[in-house]
């Protein structure tokens, strides 16, 4: 099963401690290859959203290069989706309701049969993002980047993003039924939280691919 994992700094690997890259046998998308005969794309980039784009940061708009991934990569069997985190940040004053929009407008570019013309359609998982660590209160870089108001975004995104996955027929899972985000920043996964998600989307890809 080949799969492509499509994310921002949390698929990446951001390590917590130093703002590093988790190395292959702690990030998520290579530990998957444990549970399974998975061939595993790695499409994460710090930063990236669903929806907008930073104009401190610039080229990390999901929406504009989820095609050229689509396209680069296929055939493939399984698109990951876990995005939203940054989509939360304060400066794009977005309610919930509205980022899980975008995770619809991402799941029709793929979908789209126009791009699969000589292959199947891959299935799509979309991972609902981690719920932020009460610590982040304590992180000035992040709880100035994020806001307070991102506590309850995070928290309602989850049923948002389900609702359109039943309604376009595409897998759901919630990454905070697994893992947790990290006491350091609040934000990222360690390296527990990469295992534990490692074993989360597994069993979740062997249910598909039953």
């Amino acid at each position: 099963m080949k799969v492509v994992c499509f994310g921002d700094s949390n698929t990446w690997g951001y390590n917590p401690m130093d703002g590093s890259r988790y190395d292959e046998k702690t990030r998520w998308p290579r530990l998957l290859e444990q549970y399974g005969k998975f061939e595993v794309v790695e499409e994460g980039l710090n930063g990236r959203t669903i929806s907008f784009e930073d104009p401190l940061n610039p080229n990390r708009c999901g929406q504009k290069i989820l095609q050229m991934v689509l396209e680069t990569h296929k055939p493939f069997d399984v698109l990951i989706i876990m995005l939203g985190t940054n989509d939360m940040i304060e400066m794009h004053h977005c309610d919930s309701m509205s980022i899980a929009t975008g995770i619809r407008n991402l799941i029709r570019i793929a979908k789209n049969p126009y791009l699969w013309e000589d292959y199947p359609i891959p299935e799509i998982l979309v991972v609902a993002p981690l719920l932020f660590h009460p610590c982040m209160e304590n992180v000035p870089d992040m709880i100035t980047y994020y806001g307070t108001e991102s506590f309850q975004k995070a928290h309602e995104l989850p049923d948002y993003m389900k609702a359109f996955c039943d309604q376009y027929g595409c897998h759901f899972m919630n990454a905070a039924d697994f893992a947790c985000a990290s006491e350091i920043d609040g934000v990222h996964l360690d390296e527990e939280g990469h295992a534990a998600l490692a074993r989360g989307i597994a069993a979740k890809l062997l249910e598909i691919g039953a």
